[in-house]
Formats: structure tokens, sequence, C-alpha cells
């Protein structure tokens, strides 16, 4: 959880609007205290992780998350997958309510529940790994089947972030909402019962999701590569759907890659109360 937020802010540069909350209890200035690291102990289920060793996860998101971003699993799916089966299923084009997500996505449930079943019936689920690096201005991926299931199909979603209009700014950011205004902060535990700041206006902001085909190398491998935008950032990721042998359909994530292999800010990763209280956007 801690390296995931300071990866966060360094992304947009600031604070997402969506954690009003926690700044207003002053979490944000108070990441790197000891006070914090005994609270995630207790709140950040990673530190469950070998209690959890025996428990099949499935991992949902959404790209367009303003709470977790589009490549936060790359901070916890490797380190879960050593000690039992996590699978991700990475939703685009929608945001943290998961609203519309059918539209362009396999509805989540209609995936989930095939890989209930699967495990209740004790049968193998998709092994999948991956890797990704960049040669010159291109960014490029492979996805390699480890299991004995081979998928139906493998296909890559991708998406470019867009200029922010109020402020015309290049953030490293796919959310999908953004304040319309600048967010007006809330004071040190400011409560909002009042609603004095309520209905500060949030902003549809679009960004984008298209799929496209991954390449088949043989059958165990497959590739994709894309130019790097000369503004802003790619992301990418692979979906593979697998016919279980139960005869229903899944489709598991691998994890998001990025390009450039840079922040939106240049600046060092923020340490101790007069870096990191920061402001939302």
């Amino acid at each position: 959880m801690h390296v995931s937020l300071k990866h966060s802010f360094m992304m947009l540069g600031n604070w997402s609007f969506a954690y009003e909350d926690f700044y207003r209890e002053n979490i944000t200035q108070n990441i790197d205290t000891e006070e914090f690291f005994e609270l995630i102990q207790h709140i950040d289920v990673f530190t469950y992780r070998k209690k959890l060793a025996n428990m099949p996860i499935v991992a949902v998101t959404c790209s367009g998350d303003p709470f977790f971003m589009i490549d936060d699993s790359s901070f916890f799916l490797e380190d879960m997958k050593e000690l039992g089966e996590i699978q991700r299923y990475l939703l685009g084009n929608c945001e943290h309510s998961t609203l519309g997500h059918s539209l362009t996505n396999r509805n989540m449930f209609r995936n989930i529940f095939p890989w209930y079943k699967n495990l209740i019936l004790g049968n193998k689920s998709p092994e999948v790994s991956w890797e990704h690096g960049f040669d010159g201005d291109r960014m490029w991926a492979t996805l390699t089947i480890e299991g004995d299931l081979f998928p139906d199909e493998v296909n890559i979603k991708y998406s470019e972030t867009v200029e922010e209009e109020r402020t015309t700014l290049w953030r490293k950011d796919w959310r999908w909402t953004i304040p319309e205004n600048e967010w007006e902060l809330p004071g040190y535990h400011q409560s909002d019962k009042s609603g004095e700041r309520g209905g500060q206006p949030v902003l549809i902001r679009p960004v984008k999701v298209f799929p496209r085909k991954a390449i088949g190398v043989d059958e165990k491998t497959y590739y994709f590569e894309m130019n790097i935008p000369s503004t802003g950032w790619l992301a990418f990721w692979f979906d593979a759907t697998f016919t279980l042998p139960s005869g229903d359909l899944f489709i598991t994530s691998s994890d998001t890659f990025i390009g450039p292999d840079t922040y939106f800010t240049t600046e060092p990763v923020c340490f101790g109360e007069g870096e990191c209280r920061g402001g939302l956007v």
C-alpha cells in the first residue's frame, strides 16, 4: 500500500481528489510515519498474503478508477502469485463504480462465476506470465502460457493519456473522473456534515481503451508492441480468454505496461509531512 500510494502521487503530481477523506484526516502528510506503517499492518491486504496463500483470488479493477492507478497490480500481483492462485481482471472504459463496464468488457460477474465454478469442481485454472521492455521509441510485451490450459484468443487493451482541458497538463492519468474546477481543500479534521463544501463538480473525462489482437508466436507465447507517444503515456495489457474444463469462458489479464517509463513529475518521490501533504487534483 505504501509504495503504491507514493506511485499514485508521482503519477498525478498530487493526490487524486477521491482521496479527500484521507486528506482531511491528515493521512497523506503522515504517510511516512511509524503510525502509518502500523496502520497498514491492519488494513493492507498485502500484509495478510501468507495467511491468504490458500485462498484463490480474482482482483478486479477499472482502468479509469480514481482510487487505484491502472498499473497498481505491478506492486502485488507477482508476489501474490508465488504464494497461491491470483488472477487479475482489468476492465477498460469504466471508473470505480464499474458503471457501464459491460458495454466494452465481458461482464465481471459472468467472468468471475465460471472461475468459482471451476474451483469448486477442482479443475485447473489458467496460468500465465509476462514480461515487457522498450526498444527505442517502442514498447513491447510477451505473454507466456505456463499451464496446461491454452487460450482461445489473446487480445491487447491499450489506451493513451489525454490532455487535461482545464490545466492543459498531460498527467500520467487514466482516471475517468477528475475535478471540473480546482478542488477546494478540506481543513484539518474538517467535516462536511453541513454540506457547505458539498457538490464540488466532477467532470466525466473518458480516457478510452481500445482492443487489438496480440500476435501468436507459438501456442504458448503471444507478443505485442506499440509506438510510445511523443506526448503523454501509452498503457496496454493482455486479456487472455480461456475455455475452462467446465466449458465456461474466463478472461485473465496481465499487469499493465506503461511507456515511456517516466512519471508526470520529475521531482524525487515525496517524503515526510512537508512534501507528502500535497493537494487534490
